[in-house]
């Protein structure tokens, strides 16, 4: 299973730049090639299928609630794909 790209890296952190969370979120890629989400906790994912199937989950996230709501959201859609 290869690490997630840089392409998908750099993705994700264009769709967190326009995600109005009440937590902010940011996201590192380490020499490996697994990214650390941190949200609140780190979060890794290590596989870049994993990578591709949360960035089609995150496309479809819906932006029109509370910040809160939407880190709650967020979180959801992250945690299956993530290691701690």
């Amino acid at each position: 299973m290869p690490a997630p790209t840089e392409i998908q890296y750099k993705q994700l952190e264009r769709m967190l730049v326009n995600l109005e969370m009440a937590i902010p979120v940011h996201c590192r890629q380490h020499e490996d090639g697994s990214v650390q989400v941190d949200a609140g906790n780190p979060y890794v994912i290590r596989d870049g299928d994993q990578m591709d199937a949360f960035l089609n989950d995150l496309m479809d996230i819906n932006t029109d609630v509370e910040p809160d709501e939407l880190f709650d959201e967020f979180l959801g859609l992250l945690d299956p794909y993530c290691d701690y």
